[in-house]
C-alpha cells in the first residue's frame, strides 16, 4: 500500500527473511492485475539469487507470457538477442508481459540499457533492484534507468559504508521513501499465516581470542601510521584505507582464531554441529578444511570457484544449487563461505552461524546472521558465535581493537535472547555498551 501510494516507487528495508521477495512479487502482480502491457526487470548482485527468484515466480504460479534469466557474464552475446526479441515482442504486441531476471553488473552495461532504450513505443517497465545497496556504486549506479516508471529497492541494508552520496541516489531514485522492517520488529511481530514470529530467536555467542604479541604489535603499528596520515593536510585516502585494510585483515586472520574454531567443534560434536554457516576469509579456508576433516565433519566451501550457472546433475541444479541441496539433506554438516554466502540465498535450515572472519561494516554481519534466523516449522533457536578479537595483555595493548569488536557484538546482541548476559559480559571487561 505504501509503495502504490509513493506513485509505485519505494525503498523496502526488510530484515533477511521477512519477505522482501514475495512483497516486492506482490508488486508485480498488482500491476499485471491492470492487464496492460509490462515488462519486469529483476537485478540481484549474482546469478544464483536470479535462479532463486525466477523460481519463486514460478512456485507461485505468477502468470506472465514469457521469463528468461540472463546470464551472470554480461560479455555473453546469446543474452543481447533474447533482451531485444523481448522488447520487440512487447512493441509489437506478441506478448502483454515479460519477465526478465538478470544480474546487477548486466543490468548496468551499456549493452543491456541500450536496448532498454530502444523501448520505441514505451511498455511500462517495474525495476526489482534486490539487495539494492549495490546499485550505488561507480560502476552499477547505470542501472537506475529513467525509462523504468515503477520500482521497488529491496535490502535489509541500504546504506552504504563510507559513500553518502551513493546512498542518497539509491534514496532518491527510487521515491525518498521507506518501508521499514527491522529485526526487532521481525522477532516481536506475530506472522498471522504461521502464528510465530517472523525471524527465529537467536542467542549470541562471542567467544574472545587474544591477538599475539607480534599481531598486537603490528595493529599498534598501523594506528601510529594512520594517526600520522591523518594529521598531513592533504594525506592519500587510498593510502588511508590501505592502511585501515591491512590493520582489519590482522583481526580477520589472527592466529589463535583455529585454537578457538577448533574447541568450538568440539563443544558442537555432531549432531549438533549440523545446519551451520561458516563465515571466513579466503586465507582461512584451507586450514578451517584441516581441522574439520580431523574431526570427520563432513563440509564443503561455496566462494566464487563454485559455479553458480554450470549444470552438474541430472535435477538441473548449478554446483552451488547442489551444494545448499545437500546442505539441506545433512550430507553435508557445515557450509563454509565468504562473500557469496551474505547476500540473499535462502537456506531455512541453517541454524547456527559462526563468524570467524569478521569487519566493521554492519551489512556484512547483519546479511550473515540472517542466513541462519529465519523461520522454518520446528527450527530451533538459533545459535550465532561470533570471534571477538583482543589485544595481547603482555605487550602494551593495541587501543581500540575491543572498543571496535564491541560495537559489532552490541549491533548483533541487541536482539538477542541473552543480550543483558553479554552486556554483563562486556562490562566486566572494561567496555559499555551504548545505552541507546
Amino acid at each position: 500500500e505504501k509503495w502504490k501510494s509513493n506513485d509505485r516507487q519505494l525503498m523496502m528495508e526488510m530484515a533477511t527473511g521477512t519477505g522482501k521477495t514475495r512483497t516486492a512479487i506482490g508488486c508485480a502482480v498488482e500491476l499485471l492485475k491492470q492487464g496492460k502491457k509490462l515488462c519486469i526487470i529483476i537485478s540481484t548482485p549474482q546469478i544464483m539469487l536470479s535462479q532463486q527468484w525466477r523460481k519463486d515466480f514460478e512456485d507461485l504460479n505468477i502468470v506472465v507470457d514469457r521469463m528468461v534469466t540472463l546470464p551472470g557474464n554480461y560479455s555473453s552475446t546469446e543474452w543481447k538477442k533474447q533482451l531485444e526479441l523481448i522488447m520487440l515482442d512487447l512493441s509489437d504486441d506478441n506478448i502483454r508481459s515479460a519477465v526478465v531476471f538478470t544480474t546487477h553488473t548486466t543490468a548496468s552495461s551499456k549493452d543491456f540499457i541500450n536496448r532498454i532504450k530502444a523501448n520505441k513505443y514505451d511498455t511500462p517497465i517495474l525495476y526489482i533492484s534486490d539487495e539494492v545497496h549495490a546499485i550505488g556504486s561507480v560502476q552499477q549506479k547505470n542501472a537506475m534507468l529513467n525509462e523504468y516508471e515503477y520500482r521497488v529497492g529491496l535490502s535489509a541494508t541500504p546504506e552504504r559504508m563510507f559513500d553518502e552520496s551513493g546512498t542518497a541516489e539509491i534514496r532518491e531514485y527510487f521515491g525518498n521513501d521507506s518501508f521499514e522492517f527491522t529485526i526487532a520488529d521481525a522477532l516481536h511481530t506475530i506472522n498471522p499465516v504461521t502464528n510465530a514470529p517472523f525471524l527465529n530467536q537467536y542467542k549470541y555467542c562471542p567467544i574472545f581470542v587474544m591477538l599475539t604479541e607480534q599481531e598486537t604489535k603490528q595493529y599498534s603499528a598501523y594506528s601510529r601510521q594512520i594517526a600520522i596520515l591523518r594529521q598531513q593536510e592533504n594525506y592519500d585516502p587510498d593510502e588511508l584505507q590501505r592502511l585501515y585494510d591491512k590493520r582489519a585483515k590482522i583481526c580477520k586472520d589472527a592466529e589463535n582464531k583455529y585454537a578457538a574454531l577448533d574447541d568450538l567443534l568440539e563443544e558442537l560434536d555432531p549432531p549438533l554441529i549440523q545446519d551451520t554457516i561458516l563465515f571466513v576469509s579466503d586465507k582461512q579456508i584451507r586450514r578451517c578444511f584441516d581441522i574439520m576433516d580431523e574431526k570427520k565433519i563432513r563440509r564443503a566451501k561455496i566462494t566464487e570457484s563454485e559455479s553458480a550457472e554450470r549444470i552438474v546433475n541430472e535435477e538441473g541444479e548449478s554446483e552451488r544449487q547442489e551444494l545448499i541441496s545437500q546442505f539441506r539433506k545433512h550430507n553435508i554438516q557445515v557450509l563454509i563461505g565468504m562473500k557469496c554466502l551474505d547476500e540473499g540465498i535462502d537456506i531455512k535450515n541453517a541454524r547456527i552461524a559462526i563468524l570467524m572472519a569478521n569487519s566493521t561494516n554492519p551489512r556484512e554481519y547483519v546479511q550473515r546472521i540472517g542466513r541462519v534466523i529465519r523461520w522454518t516449522p520446528g527450527k530451533e533457536e538459533s545459535l550465532i558465535y561470533d570471534f571477538i578479537v583482543v589485544p595481547d595483555s603482555h605487550s602494551g595493548g593495541a587501543y581500540g581493537v575491543l572498543e571496535k569488536e564491541a560495537n559489532r557484538a552490541q549491533q548483533i546482541a541487541v536482539n538477542a535472547v541473552n543480550y543483558e548476559e553479554v552486556k554483563q559480559l562486556f562490562a566486566e571487561m572494561g567496555v559499555l555498551f551504548d545505552a541507546n
